[in-house]
């Protein structure tokens, strides 16, 4: 039988995500990342530097860990609100394959100018066209031909892309969640979240869906932080609202060492962090359905930006090239925004009214 979908105004949903606001700590995991790759695509690293949090693995998986927290927590929210199968799977892919699909377009059309090899062969169906549907299909094809083979890190055109099929794969496990009916009822979805934590943590590694180009080892830890997201959202109105006790608990796990048993520690503090930080910016600064976001842009166009500029001047120190990185990557992901990113969302929320309407 059809399942019923409560028929929300789109206003109430707006007013139930105002109390928080993620958007600022979107774009400061976005920084971490694109600051973190700049010392590592230039081959020049400052390891105190990117020591930061040693528990986690450095302060680009910092980035990443925010990210996956966030949308740990938004994606239960967005089923709870809608619990519509094909409502959430619109939703999803309006949100990131446009902004993505452009990202490999821009990628290629970049390889195209910088290749080593003629373009009658970079641009044969088996190489570049390979990469455009190797990761349209999410399995992370990393190099095209003749890009970026004297940099530091070697062939890989955008680096950062593969965590986008992790990503996807978290979102497929709330919608079988959502169908099974574990998440819209906290009794049922903490035990349940509580189980998919114990299986990401002992098995996370070898859950790989699209058979991607993918970090193994990072992976327990980056489900992990959707589940804590996720756990965040179920436990919302519960959580102790204390700035001073986020920051004494993150603090606390600045400075520990990498093991499993702080790594996850320390993604549990950081999500409660990160949840009380939304909660108090929320307060002062709602988050509103115009708001620019940035985070998603910086994150897809940083890494192919910062390799071009590392093979045209391999002397750049990091700093250099994050300096030269950025106004670059904030022109794109201005473009993305407003000319992709923006109007996608739009037709998110237009086909949500129509939907209420009808």
């Amino acid at each position: 039988c059809r399942q019923v979908v409560p028929r929300t105004p789109v206003s109430t949903c707006l007013r139930v995500m105002a109390p928080l606001n993620f958007l600022w700590l979107r774009h400061l995991a976005a920084f971490f990342v694109l600051f973190a790759h700049s010392f590592v695509l230039s081959g020049k690293l400052p390891t105190e530097l990117l020591a930061v949090f040693p528990a986690l693995g450095g302060i680009a998986v910092l980035g990443v860990t925010i990210f996956f927290i966030i949308s740990g927590y938004l994606v239960s929210q967005s089923w709870v609100q809608q619990p519509d199968w094909t409502a959430f799977l619109r939703k999803r892919f309006l949100r990131v394959y446009p902004g993505y699909s452009a990202c490999l377009l821009f990628s290629i059309g970049l390889g195209a100018a910088l290749t080593v090899v003629p373009l009658p062969q970079y641009f044969q169906a088996d190489s570049a066209w390979n990469y455009l549907l190797n990761n349209l299909l999410l399995k992370n094809q990393l190099a095209l031909p003749g890009v970026f083979e004297s940099n530091p890190v070697k062939s890989a055109v955008n680096g950062s892309l593969w965590t986008i099929p992790v990503e996807v794969t978290c979102y497929l496990a709330v919608l079988a969640m959502g169908l099974v009916g574990c998440l819209s009822r906290p009794r049922v979805a903490v035990p349940v979240l509580c189980v998919a934590l114990g299986l990401a943590i002992g098995f996370g590694q070898h859950a790989n869906l699209f058979q991607a180009t993918v970090f193994s080892e990072a992976l327990p830890g980056y489900y992990a932080a959707f589940i804590f997201g996720a756990l965040g959202f179920q436990f919302r109105n519960k959580l102790p609202e204390s700035m001073g006790l986020a920051m004494g608990l993150l603090l606390a796990v600045w400075v520990l060492p990498k093991h499993p048993v702080t790594t996850y520690a320390s993604i549990a503090a950081l999500g409660f962090f990160v949840i009380n930080l939304a909660k108090w910016m929320g307060r002062r600064w709602p988050e509103g359905p115009r708001s620019i976001d940035l985070s998603y842009g910086i994150y897809l166009y940083a890494f192919p930006i910062q390799q071009a500029l590392a093979q045209h001047d391999p002397s750049d120190s990091g700093w250099v090239l994050l300096f030269k990185t950025l106004p670059l990557c904030l022109a794109c992901a201005t473009f993305s925004w407003f000319c992709i990113e923006r109007p996608a969302l739009s037709l998110k929320t237009k086909l949500m009214r129509a939907r209420i309407a009808g």
